[in-house]
């Protein structure tokens, strides 16, 4: 009996240790299991690996990224998640793919990465500049070549702040390449734009015939100081060349092979004739380019730096070509078209022209077309304003010249060019008004008899005025009735369209707006957080940083401030950050109170829909 109790009780503890077991086990599998690990061990400077972060059990969140930051650039990242079930078991994975690059050399710890509550441990990996007889037997292949043409306007080698330096890549590269990519030119404080396509030819280089893949971009330094553009990367792959076999044991066999192959239709052709691939990669050189602060001898109230500066204005009218000065006459339209057009300069970097009226003139102004052109080699930024004048009264009329002060970055001087001011008659215009009629009694002798005869034709004139009125009434009448059917049906069926077609995405450009404010790349926050109002508000988008300044509840001080150091007198560097702060939650519009008061009349629309 004793022995009973004793079995029963042994076995009793044994299926609880089992059971135990089983439950250690299954929270084991519950917990997430998160490791890491790299594609390679040999990194040289420049290269790209990847890390991959996985973790079992289902995850509703992803890997905090931001350690990597201080010692790595994140190039790209992707997730994918597996799901399979056994014997009724479902079990379920994540795995990330995260592209690094090292931003310096030496032995580098990729941190902890924590996802939820677990963490990966940290890895360690050496990155060394790529050896000599490595770097020596692929510039037997490809290799690349990169210059900046800096010019000597300023006397030395240097640039001033904002004026474009022509930037050339060339890659050399011979038949063994089969694919490959270069990378874009990257500098901190910089704006950079690609000029034209790239260009492909052969030249002859060390005595071998190499292929040319070449590159042609525009550089424009935003701050003074030290501007250093990183090299740039090829990464690819290369064919490689199948030895000859020399086993003298499979010399019959290899042979016969080999005629087998040769002899058939197939033998070149890629798909049945696949040469082995390795991946390999070269990096430029870098350049550094010491740049100078704005000119202290220029006295504009903008700073300009060109080559070259052009001004030019047209006449239009419905009687006059844009070639020749049309007549001015009280009450008729005259358009002029100033056109400013920069060598070594965008669109973008140019100020708005400020051009006031001239005396008993009505001024209407178009909103600047702005256009930036390339032949190639460098930019062309082209601004055209459309003024519309219309005299009020006869006489002499004068436009005021226009002057726009610059700087020449060829002659390293302070240069000026002049639209000269232009003075025009105005004539009265064609609808004259009726003379008075003078009521009397007395007859016409034969003089005014014959000057009533001859009176005739003027009776003529004045119909065909009032005939010309008319029709120009039915014209105007059917334009309006044309414009409201427009505006009531056309115009809300764009609107709509639009806003279901948004061409520009809001949390890309804001988060392209936020990269410029880190980055304190004062244009480019400018540019963004234009776009991003745009995107935001397209039917009632600002096209100017005063303009948005004017209408936000918060961050117009800032907004001000930065459109102040753009087309001001930028007396200090600009920061971001408060930029950034003031707007990191979002642009909001001022709240307007659109509720009347008691005593206030409410205004009709000119055009009800």
């Amino acid at each position: 009996m004793v022995a009973t109790n004793k079995t029963n009780k042994t076995t009793r503890m044994f299926f609880t240790c089992l059971f135990l077991l089983k439950l250690l086990l299954l929270s084991g599998n519950a917990q997430a299991a998160v490791s890491s690990f790299i594609d390679r061990n040999t990194i040289y400077t420049g290269d790209t690996f990847v890390l991959t972060i996985s973790a079992s059990g289902k995850q509703n969140t992803s890997p905090d990224l931001s350690p990597l930051e201080q010692d790595f650039k994140i190039l790209g990242t992707g997730k994918s998640t597996q799901l399979s079930i056994n014997n009724g078991k479902r079990t379920d994975s994540s795995s990330w793919t995260i592209k690094l690059q090292a931003k310096r050399n030496g032995t580098l710890t990729i941190p902890a990465i924590r996802i939820g509550a677990d963490s990966t441990k940290p890895l360690t990996i050496t990155i060394t500049d790529i050896p000599e007889e490595i770097t020596a037997r692929m510039a037997q292949h490809f290799f690349i070549e990169v210059e900046a043409d800096i010019g000597s306007g300023s006397g030395t080698d240097s640039v001033y702040v904002q004026q474009q330096i022509p930037f050339t890549v060339r890659f050399f590269y011979d038949n063994s390449i089969v694919d490959g990519e270069l990378s874009p030119p990257f500098a901190n404080n910089a704006v950079i734009e690609t000029l034209g396509r790239d260009k492909n030819y052969t030249t002859n280089k060390n005595g071998k015939t190499f292929k040319v893949l070449e590159r042609n971009y525009a550089i424009s330094p935003e701050k003074s100081g030290e501007l250093n553009i990183e090299p740039i990367q090829f990464r690819g792959k290369m064919r490689i060349e199948r030895a000859r076999q020399n086993n003298r044991s499979r010399q019959n066999s290899d042979d016969l092979i080999d005629r087998m192959f040769n002899d058939n239709p197939f033998a070149n052709d890629p798909f049945f004739n696949r040469q082995p691939t390795q991946p390999v990669s070269s990096r430029s050189k870098s350049i550094i380019i010491n740049v100078l602060p704005r000119a202290a001898k220029d006295s504009a109230s903008n700073w300009i730096p060109a080559e070259e500066l052009t001004l030019e204005d047209s006449w239009n009218t419905d009687t006059s070509t844009a070639s020749k000065l049309p007549s001015f006459k009280t009450g008729e339209p005259v358009t002029r078209t100033i056109t400013i057009t920069t060598r070594g300069l965008s669109a973008s970097q140019l100020p708005e022209l400020e051009i006031k009226a001239p005396g008993n003139t009505k001024m209407y102004t178009d909103e600047p077309q702005a256009e930036t052109r390339t032949d190639g080699k460098t930019l062309y930024g082209i601004n055209k304003l459309i003024i519309t004048y219309i005299p009020e009264a006869a006489g002499k009329l004068i436009f005021p010249e226009i002057k726009i002060d610059w700087w020449n970055t060829k002659t390293n001087k302070q240069d000026s060019t002049i639209l000269p001011a232009l003075e025009v008659n105005v004539a009265q215009g064609s609808i004259a008004e009726p003379a008075p009629t003078i009521s009397g009694s007395k007859q016409p002798d034969t003089k005014e008899a014959a000057t009533s005869k001859n009176a005739t034709p003027k009776t003529s004139t004045t119909s065909s005025i009032w005939s010309w009125l008319i029709w120009s009434l039915a014209i105007i009448s059917a334009a309006i009735f044309l414009l409201q059917i427009f505006r009531k049906l056309i115009k809300p069926a764009l609107q709509k369209k639009r806003l279901l077609n948004p061409t520009i995405n809001p949390n890309t450009s804001f988060q392209q707006f936020r990269l410029a404010c880190e980055n304190h790349l004062a244009r480019e926050a400018a540019s963004t957080l234009l776009e991003h109002a745009q995107a935001l508000w397209p039917q009632q988008s600002p096209r100017s940083l005063r303009e948005l300044a004017s209408i936000l509840a918060s961050g117009t001080e800032e907004v001000l401030q930065l459109d102040q150091h753009l087309y001001g007198l930028p007396e200090t560097e600009w920061s971001g950050q408060a930029l950034w702060e003031s707007l990191k939650n979002g642009l909001q519009r001022k709240v307007e109170n659109s509720s009347p008061q008691k005593n206030q009349k409410i205004l009709k629309p000119l055009y009800p829909d």
